[in-house]
């Protein structure tokens, strides 16, 4: 790999100027909500969570999962 190769690199999660995220990458979504990967793409494939896919990177905006949350507790209350 030359110096100036990013391949196999990790590449940082995406932030607004603020230093907040704007997506997630699919292990970091299921870390930040607690569960598994498995349980997040259960929720992807029964399309109660959307996301976007970007090359073979499948991203979680923040707003959507913010959206998820908040349905999950109105269908809890």
């Amino acid at each position: 790999m030359s110096a100036g190769s990013t391949e196999g690199a990790e590449v940082p999660a995406t932030r607004t100027a603020t230093g907040n995220l704007v997506v997630l990458t699919v292990p970091e979504a299921a870390e930040l909500l607690k569960i598994s990967r498995w349980s997040v793409y259960q929720l992807i494939r029964s399309r109660r969570l959307v996301t976007v896919t970007i090359g073979r990177r499948r991203l979680v905006p923040m707003a959507e999962l913010t959206e998820l949350l908040s349905r999950l507790v109105e269908e809890a209350a």
